[in-house]
């Protein structure tokens, strides 16, 4: 993701990270990517299947993200780890975030 620089939302479950990322998209004119939009879509089309699987179909998603993520110089990125930390078996987020949201 060299010269990307992402607005990274990340919190736990239930803390509205998707809403704040929804409205920061919004307001800063950045396209959205998140994860668990990514891994549902993967799941209706791949199928469900044991924890195994869903941490597939997760690394899978963000995977993904990162790839839609490299052409974008500043998107949004909801649901995934924080600045700098990597994703098992991923790319690593740019360490100079524009922004960190923990909620």
């Amino acid at each position: 993701m060299r010269g990307t620089r992402p607005v990274v939302v990340s919190g736990a479950p239930g803390t509205g990270k998707s809403s704040v990322a929804a409205g920061l998209a919004r307001a800063l004119g950045c396209p959205l990517l998140s994860r668990d939009v990514v891994k549902e879509a993967l799941a209706d089309s791949l199928g469900l299947g044991d924890e195994c699987w869903s941490s597939r179909l997760r690394d899978g998603a963000a995977e993904v993200i990162f790839t839609l993520a490299e052409p974008e110089p500043e998107p949004i990125l909801e649901g995934l780890v924080a600045a700098g930390e990597a994703v098992p078996g991923h790319r690593e987020l740019p360490g100079r975030s524009r922004g960190l949201l923990p909620l």
